[in-house]
């Protein structure tokens, strides 16, 4: 068991909270299918912490796409979010929410409608003291600016918060903002060791973690 002091916690939401990657590679297969694009190998980690309109930027850039990125960025949102919205929460995220007393925020590079859609949904919207997104800070993770703004808002010193995350931009850039870090293991992360490696901790369920 790993055991957490800290009096507040920051999640990222993608792969920590639930398994949405399969979802965001549907999208990108259908999405560059229709510009006559295969996925290459490379475009996960690629993209890895980047926020939508860096993404969007970057497929202009690396495939040539001439739409403007607020276009893409609709058209990504229009297939995206009701999957997400319907898809299950982790079944141990849902635990370990159900038994913390902690002070709770969302960090993340997805989009805020979306992220109080599935909290409402999932009635958690009462749990989360505040949900940052990289849209918010205008930087993308490995930046810390979205820790240190998550953790202002809940009040709380960075050095007392520990931040859950599933990809190695997310570790480094808590570990940037001073945070404890720990690594939750995805199916989805082609990288899971070297996540873990940078991490304080790391854990394969939310079960494994015991409150001081």
């Amino acid at each position: 068991m790993i055991k957490l002091n800290s009096p507040a916690y920051i999640f990222d939401f993608d792969g920590t909270m639930m398994h949405t990657l399969p979802l965001w590679r549907d999208l990108d297969r259908s999405y560059l299918a229709k510009h006559g694009i295969e996925v290459p190998d490379d475009l996960q980690r690629a993209i890895e912490g980047m926020n939508f309109s860096d993404c969007a930027g970057y497929f202009r850039s690396r495939f040539g796409i001439s739409d403007p990125e607020d276009m893409i960025i609709a058209e990504w949102m229009a297939i995206i979010h009701q999957q997400i919205v319907a898809h299950p929460l982790k079944d141990d995220v849902v635990r370990f929410l159900d038994q913390t007393d902690r002070r709770l925020a969302i960090a993340t590079s997805n989009s805020r409608l979306i992220i109080e859609d599935v909290l409402y949904v999932n009635q958690l919207h009462h749990r989360f003291s505040a949900i940052v997104t990289s849209d918010d800070v205008g930087q993308s993770k490995p930046a810390p600016a979205i820790f240190l703004r998550a953790a202002s808002l809940l009040g709380h010193d960075p050095m007392d918060c520990a931040v859950f995350e599933d990809t190695e931009a997310g570790i480094v850039g808590a570990k940037r903002a001073g945070m404890t870090t720990v690594a939750v293991y995805d199916p989805s992360n082609p990288v899971w060791e070297q996540t873990a490696d940078q991490a304080d901790y790391a854990i394969v369920s939310f079960d494994e973690i015991s409150e001081e």
